[in-house]
């Protein structure tokens, strides 16, 4: 506040010159004088250079509090808390949106188009059962490190929800009430070829995996698939949070989800009983908590009506 201290110490010099002047006035003139210079004082503007007794500190304060708050405000970066909503809503918007992939998948040659996130919709026609699922991957062009290792993988909170055409979200499948079911797939899937794959479940809930061997995946889904009434399911959202214990790991996830024709048909082989909903791009796992997200919707319906796991499941990126 210098500028206002060097105004007081000049208004104060100013009222002593005025003082001494109006000693030499005669005593009648001397109290018209007088009157005219306490008038004078009361009515100078604050931010002249008389002193005005009648000052009123706490609304000057809030004054200079309100002033340093523009200024403050005006030439300070502006933080901005975003929400849980704000967070992960944003983060599923980003995680399916064309172009966002962290990463590739090593040998998965059909799953590297990363200019588009593939959704089909609506569900075939009769069809009344659906199932979230995720594909762990070594990176493509990152070095492998370790090959195979237990519990390098952790999941939990792997759910899957269905928007229905009457505008609620329901929930379908859930890890925490019928786990997940999991295996080593060859890495593009042919021939249906898989080896089992070392699962344990934790303390927490949480389930790990076994890296990824080579020419191989995880790929892995909540044991019960959920079920819809046929032709009420306009969207499909899966959520999960994946980490790895090796800090050295490369690996890239992707969720996604596949339509059934019913909750106990068996696979016969590509588009027969089972059929893609959709994915969302590859994300490289880290040694933090992060929740991925995959989406039928477009961005404008998941922010428009968003699902309830986005009001409470933020789990940034990284």
């Amino acid at each position: 506040m210098p500028e206002r201290r060097s105004q007081t110490r000049a208004g104060g010099q100013r009222a002593e010159f005025h003082t001494g002047f109006i000693r030499q006035i005669p005593s009648t003139g001397r109290l018209i004088a007088v009157v005219v210079w306490l008038l004078f004082l009361a009515y100078w503007p604050l931010n002249g250079f008389a002193i005005n007794y009648g000052f009123d500190a706490a609304a000057a304060s809030h004054a200079i509090d309100s002033r340093l708050q523009k200024f403050v405000s005006s030439h300070s970066p502006r933080v901005v808390h975003s929400s849980p909503r704000s967070t992960a809503l944003s983060e599923a918007i980003h995680q399916n949106t064309p172009g966002n992939s962290q990463g590739l998948p090593l040998g998965l040659s059909w799953d590297k188009d990363t200019s588009s996130t593939k959704t089909l919709m609506p569900a075939p026609s009769g069809w009344s059962a659906l199932t979230g699922w995720a594909q762990v991957y070594q990176e493509d062009g990152a070095p492998v490190s370790p090959n195979s290792a237990s519990g390098t993988v952790q999941v939990q909170d792997f759910r899957t929800s269905v928007h229905l055409t009457d505008g609620t979200w329901v929930k379908v499948q859930d890890q925490a009430q019928v786990g997940i079911s999991a295996a080593h797939y060859v890495a593009d899937f042919s021939g249906d070829a898989h080896i089992p794959i070392g699962k344990q479940t934790l303390p927490d809930g949480s389930v790990s995996l076994d890296a990824p061997p080579s020419g191989y995946n995880d790929h892995f889904w909540p044991t019960v698939r959920g079920t819809y009434t046929p032709g009420t399911v306009d969207g499909v959202f899966v959520e999960a949070q994946m980490k790895t214990i090796d800090p050295d790991a490369h690996l890239v996830a992707q969720l996604g989800a596949d339509w059934w024709q019913n909750a106990t048909a068996q696979y016969a082989g590509l588009n027969v009983n089972n059929t893609a909903v959709g994915l969302n791009n590859w994300i490289k796992l880290t040694t933090q908590w992060q929740t991925l997200y995959y989406s039928s919707l477009s961005p404008q319906q998941l922010q428009a009506d968003p699902p309830p796991g986005l009001l409470s499941n933020p789990c940034p990126r990284r």
